[in-house]
């Protein structure tokens, strides 16, 4: 009774897969998966990627048929966390329903490989730099070892750049010295070129990380980009640019993942500075971060909600966001509510995990109003029941730069109309971001830090008003 029982559903699952020209089509391996696996997976998962394995052949699948589906059903893989129809994004990897159900039912008929005929050509990876020769390289001075074992290292390597003038960027592309361990980048930006003296401060090659990047930004740099494995560099549309000013510090902030044996990588990013009139210039100098400082997380509680909002004080365009939280979150929406019309969603990520953060382009860029209210909700798992919770028992958390911190922002890369917005914006993000710092809940030594950035930021922005009064 119970194989006939499981007979029925499987010719169920295919009969809704296969529709109605095809019933009971059951899916094989060359027609339907490896179209699958070649476009979705492939990208990590393969010789000398990431990945602990590839899935370029039929043996290399089959073997891994329930493990496949079970990992896309449960939306672990792939590593794409983005909510659909919750904001649209360059380069979204996402399985469809329908995928999912074909990969069901191959692994409940027992990963049939099919006709060989019908197999697609194996994908073709991309060998030189996808956009082109750079007009700048940048490389990490030494190559850095990564043990054959152990945890997952953060480190970070600060590279000087050599412009006597400001730079106007149109895009970076990263590109990993060593795939096989490299699990994430992040590219800042150190407009004081502190981040040098950090590095040369530390005996081995770059200088310790808190596995955020995060540190960084207290000290006052600016994300620039984020990489994953797969993920596709993105130019700024036409007439939008990055100023980089003059002594300025790139920072490298590698995420590596030993892969059994000892390694090493030295890693780079292409510049691509640009050729046309800039009409509009991307915010770095103070980031554009929405959130809160006020993370005060009690011990044992399941779902702690943090919300944060900000008023566009002029017009904004936003053409990309990184979200970011640590180990204890576990959800983050962003909206943005225009004068008079309903809320715009911005992203939201239902399900948090650190592992996998990026940084999320926009398909199009959105235009946001002056008095436009962009609003955060983020919730928090700091129980006993979360895997990933870094102190057991679990303790109160507050906002802090360790990964047994937490935070709760949405980093945007924006752009707006004129040098008095650029002023207007940064003046306001700095009274709304010491307000917080007044009144938020955060160890001693963070809020000094905070502070005393601030402070630097004002004085630049005091010495930049000053330089444009003299040069008019």
């Amino acid at each position: 009774m119970a194989t006939w029982t499981k007979t029925l559903c499987l010719l169920f699952v295919l009969g809704a897969v296969a529709g109605a020209a095809e019933p009971f089509a059951t899916p094989t391996y060359c027609r339907d998966i490896a179209p699958i696996l070649f476009s979705r997976c492939a990208d990590c998962h393969r010789e000398g990627a990431v990945a602990p394995f590839p899935l370029l052949t039929y043996s290399d699948a089959s073997k891994r048929a329930e493990w496949i589906s079970d990992v896309v059903e449960s939306g672990l893989m792939p590593p794409w966390r983005a909510e659909p129809e919750f904001g649209h994004f360059v380069g979204e990897r996402r399985v469809t329903p329908k995928e999912r159900e074909l990969l069901k039912a191959w692994a409940a008929a027992g990963a049939p490989e099919g006709d060989p005929k019908e197999l697609p050509p194996n994908p073709k990876f991309p060998t030189g730099w996808i956009l082109g020769t750079p007009d700048l390289v940048l490389s990490m001075e030494e190559a850095f070892p990564i043990p054959a074992g152990g945890p997952d290292i953060f480190r970070n390597f600060a590279i000087r750049l050599s412009n006597s003038e400001s730079l106007s960027i149109k895009a970076i592309e990263f590109r990993p010295g060593n795939p096989a361990v490299v699990h994430h980048a992040l590219t800042l930006c150190d407009p004081s070129g502190g981040a040098i003296d950090r590095d040369r401060n530390d005996p081995a090659p770059g200088y310790p990380s808190t596995a955020t990047g995060s540190e960084e930004l207290v000290h006052g740099a600016g994300l620039v980009d984020v990489w994953a494995p797969g993920v596709t560099p993105s130019p700024f549309p036409k007439g939008v640019a990055m100023p980089i000013r003059p002594g300025s510090a790139m920072i490298l902030n590698l995420h590596y993942h030993p892969s059994g044996k000892a390694e090493s990588d030295q890693s780079k990013i292409g510049i691509y500075l640009a050729k046309e009139p800039i009409e509009r210039q991307v915010h770095l100098e103070l980031p554009f971060i929405i959130g809160s400082l006020n993370v005060d997380i009690p011990p044992e509680e399941k779902r702690h909600h943090i919300h944060g909002s900000f008023t566009l004080p002029v017009n904004v365009s936003i053409f990309g966001v990184f979200p970011h939280m640590h180990y204890l979150g576990q959800e983050m929406r962003i909206v943005a509510t225009l004068p008079d019309k309903p809320a715009t969603p911005l992203i939201w990520i239902k399900h948090w995990d650190f592992n996998w953060q990026n940084k999320y382009v926009y398909a199009t860029p959105l235009d946001l109003p002056k008095g436009t209210i962009v609003e955060i909700d983020a919730y928090y798992d700091n129980s006993s029941d979360n895997p990933l919770n870094p102190s057991k028992p679990p303790k109160r958390v507050l906002f802090g730069e360790e990964t047994a911190d937490e935070m709760c922002i949405g980093i945007f890369q924006v752009a707006v109309e004129n040098r008095r917005d650029t002023e207007v914006l940064r003046q306001s993000l700095l009274r709304h971001t010491m307000q917080q710092v007044v009144s938020g809940t955060m160890d001693k030594d963070v809020r000094r830090r905070i502070m005393a950035n601030l402070f630097q930021i004002g004085l630049s922005q005091s010495r930049n008003e000053k330089r444009d009064h003299d040069d008019k």
